[in-house]
């Protein structure tokens, strides 16, 4: 078993902050969480002073946040990172920075690590320019680059708690229009990604990575799995026409530096999603 390490979190109040400082508690490491403005050099400088290794979760999200306040999320996704990595190098600490599958544009083939970077979203541009400057000032930091995944706290605009809320307000019998119905993604909840973060940092890679399960699932079919786990069968999901993609990792350079990616058991996560839910 790795050795407990001192490791600064930011965003540690996130959906996938939380998760991860949780995971990081339960191997034995000790964390501390930043709770300052990333944007603050003098702030960061000074709580990165003490750490050996950093994880620089905070962002702005979600994607329509990103477009309604583009300048914000530029200073906070570009320049926070900046600023951390900055205080990072200053303190010789090491740094894994969690970026994300929004950097690539979607295609039909698993995604490597080397594919050809074309963000579709002003997210996942500010999340690659963010990498871009992370590895001019640390070059052998680690860039995680973690595909979809839900969580009972995500606010309602991400697809799983939006599917819920649609399915729980639903009448018995209903029909509900789908979008992107044959759109196909890499999809996991925060817990499982979370874990593979960790595997990861104590693995101590350095450069892009995916953190995926490298399988796809069509949103279709993770409509219907969520209405099983509500025990609503009675609903029919009605695709609506329109362009579908598919975002799906490959996972053959985890494998060959972390080790075999870990199964993932889709039904059960949703299972776990609506009793996490369902006591919130």
């Amino acid at each position: 078993m790795p050795d407990a390490m001192r490791i600064g979190l930011t965003g540690a109040s996130g959906t996938l902050g939380r998760r991860i400082h949780a995971e990081l508690e339960a191997r034995g490491h000790q964390v501390d969480a930043f709770a300052g403005d990333v944007t603050d050099s003098v702030a960061a400088t000074a709580w990165a002073s003490g750490q050996e290794t950093v994880i620089h979760s905070a962002a702005m999200v979600p994607v329509g946040d990103v477009v309604a306040d583009t300048a914000r999320a530029i200073a906070v996704n570009v320049g926070g990172s900046v600023t951390i990595a900055r205080a990072v190098a200053k303190a010789g600490a090491r740094m894994v920075q969690i970026s994300t599958s929004h950097v690539y544009r979607p295609s039909d083939e698993a995604l490597a690590e080397d594919t050809s970077r074309a963000p579709a979203s002003d997210y996942g541009l500010t999340k690659l320019h963010a990498e871009h400057w992370v590895k001019r000032i640390l070059p052998d930091a680690a860039i995680l680059r973690l595909f979809s995944f839900f969580d009972s706290q995500q606010a309602a605009s991400y697809v799983v708690p939006a599917l819920a809320a649609r399915i729980e307000a639903a009448e018995f019998g209903a029909e509900l229009d789908l979008h992107g119905a044959q759109s196909v993604r890499d999809i996991a909840d925060a817990a499982w990604l979370a874990a593979r973060v960790v595997d990861a940092l104590e693995a101590k890679v350095s450069g892009p990575l995916n953190i995926c399960t490298g399988s796809g699932v069509k949103i279709e079919t993770l409509a219907r799995k969520l209405s099983k786990a509500f025990g609503r069968s009675d609903i029919k999901f009605v695709p609506v026409e329109g362009e579908a993609n598919t975002l799906v990792g490959d996972t053959a350079r985890y494998e060959g530096e972390v080790g075999t990616v870990a199964d993932f058991d889709l039904d059960a996560a949703l299972t776990r999603f609506m009793a996490e839910r369902g006591s919130a």
